[in-house]
């Protein structure tokens, strides 16, 4: 038995077209079944809804004015596409989960995983990356080829440009070498330039306490950990290079560390509430 599209007009409010399913095998009189295609039109740019499948689920597409919407799945679950002057936005999976994009003319964001996992936030500024609790900025242009750069014009195959080096890591500080620690704890406020400290088997440095530390050109190393961060103390490395045998930094507690412009040699340690930002 085929059931055939029932068109209903009611003008001037509104135009649907419902197509329900069809039996083409015959089998008595059941009851008919949900709609399959469902197209609706609202008179005066209203804008135009087609659905295919159950109300509610499978593909909904709608389209208003300027903007477009399209849905797969069911509810706010499957994906979930937005196109409209503003930009665009994507998400699949579930609202504050799954993946999600947006792409607007003040930049582009992406998420997977929600609020813990992967977020990149990309402006005119520059970059923002956040993988769990830790953050790298990077400015915009940093290591990021100029625009229409590439291999017929990259400038180390140009004749006679000089050749491309990489950076060079930060140069060791000309003082003679200390093997006592630099310990900040307390309330102290420290600054420290231009000295190389080996802690042996022991940190370089360990900062604690309300500490706040500052090392600018420095060198710090250790067999076993090289910095350690714990309690409340906020440690600032800028133009450093630290190696450890066994971790280069370990940040724990409500500790805080930010490493600028610096090389670090060696696995990093972050605890669940501490903070550990690497910036170009």
């Amino acid at each position: 038995m085929i059931r055939f599209a029932r068109v209903t007009h009611v003008a001037p409010i509104a135009v649907s077209i419902v197509v329900f399913g069809c039996n083409l095998l015959g089998g008595g009189d059941e009851p008919p079944s949900q709609p399959v295609v469902t197209v609706q039109q609202q008179p005066s740019g209203g804008g135009t809804t087609v659905n295919v499948g159950v109300p509610g689920a499978g593909i909904v597409a709608t389209e208003q004015g300027d903007e477009q919407r399209a849905v797969v799945g069911a509810g706010g679950a499957g994906v979930h596409a937005v196109n409209s002057p503003e930009g665009q936005s994507a998400y699949v999976g579930v609202p504050g989960g799954g993946i999600q994009a947006t792409n607007t003319p003040s930049g582009q964001h992406v998420n997977v995983g929600g609020p813990g996992g992967i977020d990149v936030q990309r402006g005119p500024q520059g970059s923002t990356i956040r993988i769990g609790g830790l953050t790298l900025q990077v400015p915009e242009g940093t290591g990021r080829p100029a625009p229409g750069a590439g291999p017929a014009n990259a400038p180390s195959n140009a004749p006679g440009a000089p050749p491309a080096t990489a950076p060079s890591p930060p140069p060791v500080p000309s003082q003679p070498t200390t093997s006592a620690p630099l310990v900040c704890d307390g309330n102290d406020d420290v600054v420290r330039s231009n000295v190389l400290i080996d802690g042996g088997d022991g940190p370089a440095v360990r900062a604690s306490g309300n500490c706040d530390l500052r090392c600018v050109n420095c060198t710090l190393r250790s067999r076993g950990t090289a910095v350690e961060v714990s309690g409340n103390a906020k440690v600032t490395l800028e133009r450093c290079r630290v190696s450890g045998g066994q971790r280069s930094v370990s940040v724990t507690a409500n500790g805080e560390l930010m490493a600028r412009s610096s090389v670090l040699e060696g696995p990093t340690h972050r605890g669940a509430n501490a903070e550990l930002r690497i910036v170009p």
